[in-house]
């Protein structure tokens, strides 16, 4: 069993999804355990971040979900 942690403070489920399709897939995991607090939610439409600066964040744009 390898198990590799790629938890970071301050990501939302949009940097989490980022990291998985860049870098996360190359390990060819059997399992991905995402874990959500309530604040990640709104983390996903925040562009910058206190303490973090610029940051990728999602939007709908007629009606579809847009990550910019």
């Amino acid at each position: 069993l390898e198990v590799i942690n790629t938890g970071v403070g301050g990501w939302g489920t949009v940097q989490q999804y980022l990291f998985l399709v860049d870098e996360g897939l190359q390990f060819d995991p059997d399992l991905v355990v995402l874990m959500v607090f309530e604040n990640d939610l709104s983390d996903n439409i925040l562009s910058c971040s206190p303490g973090f600066g610029p940051r990728p964040h999602a939007r709908l744009e007629q009606e579809r979900l847009q990550l910019v």
